[in-house]
């Protein structure tokens, strides 16, 4: 069944995908502002102990936004865009 750091490996990336696709519907811009809220949900420091997992899927979002319009962006910018997201 693989190893368990594989196991958990592969349920963060489906949460990660499943939560996109949840809010996106398959918009590019809906998924992106999915992907900033859930790095901010998965970081902010006021919602309590972050484990292993919620480092991953913030990375798993760092990574997934890199390769999208905001790709130049500084971590500051992309916070405040999105903590400003309805």
């Amino acid at each position: 069944m693989g190893t368990p750091s594989a196991r958990i490996a592969t349920k963060m990336r489906a949460t990660f995908t499943q939560q996109l696709s949840q809010e996106s519907g398959g918009d590019q811009e809906v998924r992106l502002r999915a992907a900033a809220r859930l790095l901010l949900q998965k970081t902010h420091r006021d919602s309590g102990p972050k484990d292993v997992a919620d480092t991953q899927i913030a990375g798993m979002c760092l990574i997934w936004l890199a390769t999208t319009r905001v790709a130049g962006w500084s971590l500051l910018q992309l916070y405040n865009w999105g903590a400003a997201l309805p």
